[in-house]
């Protein structure tokens, strides 16, 4: 049976790949995507916030990636094993593309 693939902005693929233990935020994933992001125009944080979460939770229904509360407080995500095995559909721009296409 073949899975269908995952459409996912490069950049933000490149950090999930690259995530030292497989280990995430929500908030370090936006960050981290706003400093490798050599966009002159990008969505605002708030807007990259979210387009990120929903990505992120795109992932976890097909799950790709699970959440883990953090006894202090907020969330962690944790890259799946079947994270690596999956297809993905890597689109450069995805997230600007999709913010500015309206």
């Amino acid at each position: 049976m073949s899975r269908k693939a995952f459409t996912i902005d490069r950049i933000l693929y490149e950090i999930l790949i690259e995530s030292p233990n497989g280990v995430f935020t929500l908030s370090g994933l936006r960050e981290e995507f706003s400093s490798r992001s050599n966009e002159k125009v990008m969505p605002p944080n708030r807007e990259l916030f979210w387009m990120i979460f929903m990505q992120v939770y795109a992932m976890r229904s097909a799950k790709l990636v699970s959440r883990v509360e953090r006894p202090e407080g907020g969330s962690l995500f944790l890259i799946g094993e079947q994270f690596r095995n999956h297809p993905f559909n890597v689109v450069d721009r995805l997230f600007v593309t999709r913010w500015f296409g309206r």
